[in-house]
């Protein structure tokens, strides 16, 4: 899984305070792959998600969700980034929008690395030096009308169900 690899496109610099969170929801043991109930994953059209441990440069794990051989090509890539906080990705080399995120503060963004017209990437603020990264992909270009502002509505979906999750208790 190419996961973390998006924050390669982050530059180191301090980052303005975010919004306060409505609560603090810690990832240390959170199962990302349990993050999207089976209900969640139908109303995406993909199957259960896939784990990966040390995704990136900061050793974060990963899930990846996708619909496999069916098309369009769409996959959900989370990440738990237990050592940054999401204000990190306001030093993006890609433009930024701060969100909400079912009450919370996150930083919309797009990688380096792929066509910002065929993905999204949101960084969510969960927890005192803590972020959920989530990200929308659809390498092929195949999602009918696909463009960075589509694919920042469909990760913004799966953002929230897995907050709502996520709050729930699910670990």
């Amino acid at each position: 899984m190419a996961a973390l690899r998006r924050l390669a496109g982050l530059a180191t610099q301090s980052a303005p305070a975010l919004p306060p969170r409505p609560v603090e929801l810690r990832l240390d043991a959170v199962n990302l792959c349990a993050l999207l109930t089976q209900t969640q994953r139908a109303k995406l059209g993909v199957s259960a998600g896939i784990g990966d441990t040390n995704t990136d440069e900061l050793g974060s794990p990963g899930c990846l969700w996708n619909n496999a051989t069916q098309l369009p090509d769409n996959s959900w890539i989370a990440e738990t980034i237990t050592n940054l906080g999401a204000e990190y990705a306001l030093g993006s080399v890609t433009a930024t929008r701060l969100v909400n995120i079912a009450s919370f503060p996150a930083v919309q963004t797009a990688t380096a690395y792929d066509n910002p017209a065929h993905e999204c990437l949101l960084f969510v603020d969960v927890a005192q030096g803590q972020s959920l990264q989530v990200e929308y992909l659809n390498q092929r270009g195949d999602h009918p009308g696909i463009y960075h502002e589509i694919a920042c509505q469909l990760v913004t979906t799966a953002a929230t169900d897995m907050i709502t999750t996520l709050r729930s208790g699910a670990k």
